[in-house]
C-alpha cells in the first residue's frame, strides 16, 4: 500500500489517466505553471523514429497550448 501522501501537479489532459483512489483536486488563484517538454537523446545524429517522435511531442504540447489559452 501507497504512504498516502503525495503533491505534483497534473495537466487536464491526464485527468482521466489517475488510478483509483488518487484525488486530484483544483487548484485557482496560484501562479502561472510554465511547462517544458524535452526529449534527451544520444550525441549521434537522431534517426528517423527519433525525428518523429520529436515531431509528434512538439505538435502535441502545441496543441495543449492553444487548448489552454481558449
Amino acid at each position: 500500500m501507497a504512504a498516502g501522501c503525495g503533491l505534483t501537479t497534473v495537466s487536464r489532459g491526464l485527468l482521466r489517466a489517475a488510478p483509483s483512489g488518487v484525488r486530484i483536486l483544483p487548484v485557482r488563484g496560484g501562479p502561472l505553471e510554465v511547462r517544458r517538454l524535452l526529449l534527451a537523446r544520444l550525441p549521434q545524429p537522431p534517426d528517423r523514429p527519433t525525428l518523429r517522435l520529436a515531431a509528434a511531442l512538439r505538435a502535441s504540447a502545441l496543441d495543449a497550448d492553444s487548448v489552454r489559452s481558449e
